[in-house]
């Protein structure tokens, strides 16, 4: 009985110890850009959300307020991290589109989305992401963008800003 115990003690150390190095090698295996590797290269390019400004708009008949955002680090990004490399073969594209390497989302505290599927080409495209909330409809509190690199799996999110005041959190 006793050494069963020990058995058991030691197969959990060693399925632990395995479990830790295969989380590991998985963690760095979804990071296949080479100018990506670093993590603090991944904390250099969360983006870094502004507000730009709103304006009224009317579409199919109805009012909505376009809120206008900037990432003001988007000088930051890398324009190759935004280009497809000949023969790339990107895992299913929710949004549809197999050509595009990175998608823009936009999201609020709320956790409701505002808009979704905006391809970015370049990083000068993170220069005036927009959304639309209908006139009369509650405008959260914060919203925030996520940029997902089709290819890598790396997801990038910004910073908290109010779509009404500009703070930021």
């Amino acid at each position: 009985m006793q050494n069963q115990k020990a058995i058991y003690g030691i197969n959990m150390i060693l399925a632990m110890g395995l479990f830790v190095i295969g989380f590991t090698i998985s963690a760095h295996s979804q990071i296949k850009d080479p100018n990506l590797t670093d993590i603090k290269t991944l904390k250099l390019l969360e983006p870094e959300l502004a507000l730009l400004g709103a304006e009224k708009v009317v579409t199919n008949g109805r009012e909505y307020h376009k809120i206008v955002l900037t990432v003001t680090n988007r000088d930051k990004f890398d324009p190759k991290m935004f280009q497809l490399p000949t023969g790339a073969q990107l895992p299913p594209n929710p949004c549809g589109n197999p050509k595009v390497r990175i998608i823009l989302d936009v999201y609020g505290t709320d956790r409701r989305s505002y808009r979704k599927c905006v391809a970015v080409r370049a990083p000068e495209s993170l220069k005036s992401p927009s959304f639309l909330i209908e006139t009369g409809k509650p405008i959260p509190d914060f919203v925030y963008i996520v940029l997902t690199d089709m290819q890598t799996g790396v997801v990038y999110k910004s910073n908290l800003i109010s779509p009404s005041t500009g703070a930021s959190k």
